[in-house]
């Protein structure tokens, strides 16, 4: 090989590195941005949140569980909240999906229909499922299907005390990112102090109905 193309060789090598570098600074700064534009829609939607009636709240958090879904780009995003006495069950009470995929039934009892996911988002754990076969439990897996589901994360969703889960499901298979999950997680504490302000209310209201009825 000749000094020429030796040289030759070298420079097109050290174009390809400094491409290489280039892609990868660009990477990391397109997920900055996703990262920045997510917290600042996280904030916007806190706020108005905040500013919602307790008879707008259950409104203004499916419009939360709308714009997350769209904003993180799934196919269907719904929070399973704790009902029943001693809150010893989950139902899907918010959710939002794009069209023509459907949302699971309020009267699901979630422990019972994704028995493994609920009790790791119960015990505070974050569970991303790239493929349905990445699922332990053949009862999870199965009802995924039964609702064309073919990738989720799951992340918990506290409030009073307890826990519930936000699901974030796509048609597709998908990996998710560390950060996608993050994003999430707030997506849930969010949500989850907005509906905390609406229980206060709801106990301070029975609390109030008692007293009226001792006199």
């Amino acid at each position: 090989m000749t000094t020429t193309e030796i040289t030759l060789v070298e420079t097109f090598m050290v174009s390809v590195v400094d491409r290489s570098e280039q892609q990868r600074l660009e990477a990391r700064a397109s997920v900055a941005e996703q990262q920045a534009t997510f917290r600042l829609l996280l904030l916007r939607l806190g706020t108005r949140c905040a500013a919602a009636s307790i008879e707008g709240i259950d409104a203004a958090v499916t419009e939360v569980v709308r714009e997350i879904g769209e904003a993180l780009g799934v196919d269907r995003c719904v929070a399973y909240l704790p009902s029943g006495q001693a809150a010893t069950e989950l139902r899907a009470t918010h959710g939002w999906t794009r069209s023509g995929c459907p949302v699971p039934s309020a009267n699901i009892e979630a422990l019972e229909t994704f028995p493994w996911l609920m009790s790791q988002a119960r015990d505070g754990k974050a569970v991303c499922v790239a493929t349905l076969d990445e699922l332990p439990s053949e009862v999870d897996r199965e009802s995924m299907r039964k609702l064309g589901t073919r990738a989720s994360v799951t992340v918990p969703l506290p409030i009073d005390g307890t826990r519930g889960a936000l699901v974030a499901e796509t048609l597709a298979e998908r990996s998710w990112t560390p950060d996608l999950v993050d994003s999430l997680r707030l997506a849930a504490a969010v949500i989850g102090q907005t509906l905390v302000r609406k229980h206060e209310r709801e106990r301070l209201d029975a609390a109030l109905d008692d007293l009226k009825q001792l006199r």
